[in-house]
């Protein structure tokens, strides 16, 4: 059976870089920082280095709870420190304190023409916006960005220790479905029939793991996020097992705003 069979068709250029980064520390002893990655890249780097030998994976995205982290690939015995994953945190500050929203601070920071990879976590708090950003792009963004939505800003550099984590909170529940098509979970959340769950998913409004499925069929995994239009974010958290109607007991989870 193929190594790709474990993992979605549409992560195949993803396994095939993460297996090249494994072997180059398992065959020359060299060493990989990555651009910022999601939790699902994450998880699937992570399952490739567990099949090599002699070889280890480290991740840090500015703080223990980051979503989006840099991974550092190494053979096993080098020590890993926080300075060797090169992330830099800047706040942006509005001179009015206006509040800021995270989909026009990403969307002016893409308009840079810099790569979504660059960023980590945006933190957003009352009345100050943070951004995780690898290093050798932070000087660029501190130069370059003026704006955000109709308000001018201005971008400062601070030591990891000045940063104001927010606290992702989650409404948790469990339930058991037939399924772990994305469409059945899909209409479980919802709460919604198949019948009109799954155009939403067709018409592109559906993000798995930050990016767009049109696929009804997708089978999801643990750990998964979901992002619905018009509805918010979830996370497909965990299978605990099945019924003996051999339905899945699953924990959903949905993000509390």
């Amino acid at each position: 059976m193929s190594i790709y069979n474990h993992f979605r068709p549409e992560e195949r250029v993803l396994v095939e870089r993460c297996f090249e980064w494994a072997e180059w520390a398992e065959e020359r002893s060299q060493t990989t920082v990555t651009n910022f990655l999601d939790p699902r890249e994450q998880k699937v780097l992570q399952s490739i280095i567990n099949s090599h030998q002699g070889i280890k994976v480290n991740f840090f995205g500015g703080f223990d709870d980051a979503e989006r982290k840099r991974a550092i690939i190494t053979p096993e015995y080098l020590e890993v420190s926080q300075d060797d994953f090169h992330v830099t945190l800047l706040s942006i500050l509005t001179p009015s304190k206006a509040k800021l929203k995270h989909r026009d601070v990403l969307g002016s920071l893409l308009g840079l023409g810099v790569k979504r990879e660059k960023f980590g976590d945006i933190l957003l708090n009352e009345g100050t916006c943070q951004l995780l950003v690898a290093s050798e792009v932070a000087g660029f963004v501190d130069l370059h960005l003026h704006q955000v939505n109709k308000f001018e800003v201005r971008v400062e550099s601070l030591p990891l220790e000045q940063l104001e984590a927010s606290i992702e909170k989650w409404k948790v529940w469990n339930t058991t479905v037939s399924s772990l098509r994305l469409d059945v979970i899909l209409s479980e959340i919802l709460p919604l029939s198949r019948s009109k769950a799954t155009p939403l998913i067709k018409s592109g409004k559906v993000k798995v793991n930050w990016k767009i499925v049109e696929q009804p069929s997708l089978t999801l995994e643990e750990g998964d996020i979901l992002s619905i239009k018009g509805f918010g974010r979830f996370l497909f958290s965990k299978i605990d097992g099945t019924t003996k109607k051999q339905r899945y007991i699953v924990e959903l989870g949905k993000k509390e705003t």
